[in-house]
């Protein structure tokens, strides 16, 4: 299973002023990779999966302003988005009832002040300072103390008035233990209540109503 550690930038973060200005460039991509996509849109009536957004894309100016593996994860978001605005549009023509309106077509970020979440595989992580219990992010000065382990990627996210830094791990999924043994609970008037169970040993209990009158 997947669990998520989370570190708030604030603006007064000595980080803040990086994670702006990647958050900016995400956006940039972002906006690039949907507009790609957006004119193929209107002029075939088709969209662009991951791999083709990717080489049309992969020699845009906002590509090289962020790390390769981490441009990739962006240019995947914008296709991912236009699947979900596919899924949506073919469940509105089914049962039009359970939307407001016609689903509308991806939306560029806002152009001044829209940013993006910036996203780092685990393969854009420093391994050595990893082993040592740091993250640090590809090509800048980001680093961090971190107790997760298995890590899969890490996360810039924009909020209202901060960053959150997430890390998303992996832990083994726990084991519910089945038992066998079973209790049963009967409510009554002079009783509170009469609990009995199947467990050897385990005598049934009485729960006196009394004093509660």
């Amino acid at each position: 299973m997947q669990l998520v550690e989370k570190h708030t930038i604030n603006r007064q973060h000595k980080f803040w002023k990086e994670c702006d200005y990647l958050a900016l460039q995400s956006k940039h991509l972002y906006n690039a990779a949907n507009y790609t996509q957006r004119q193929y849109f209107f002029a075939e009536g088709k969209y662009y999966n991951s791999i083709d957004i990717y080489h049309q894309t992969k020699n845009h100016e906002a590509y090289r302003y962020l790390p390769t593996k981490v441009s990739k994860q962006i240019v995947r978001r914008v296709s991912e988005a236009w699947k979900g605005w596919k899924a949506a549009l073919k469940d509105w023509s089914k049962y039009p009832g359970k939307y407001l309106g016609k689903p509308k077509i991806p939306k560029y970020k806002h152009k001044e002040h829209g940013r993006n979440t910036v996203i780092y595989p685990s393969d854009a992580l420093s391994k050595p300072l990893l082993k040592k219990g740091i993250v640090k992010l590809s090509q800048s000065n980001i680093e961090f103390s971190s107790k997760a382990a298995n890590i899969n990627q890490v996360r810039i996210v924009p909020r209202l008035n901060c960053y959150v830094i997430e890390v998303v791990y992996t832990v083994p999924d726990v084991d519910k233990k089945q038992s066998q043994y079973a209790a049963g609970v009967d409510l009554g008037l002079t009783n509170l209540m009469a609990v009995t169970s199947n467990r050897p040993g385990l005598k049934p209990l009485l729960v006196n109503g009394r004093p509660l009158k």
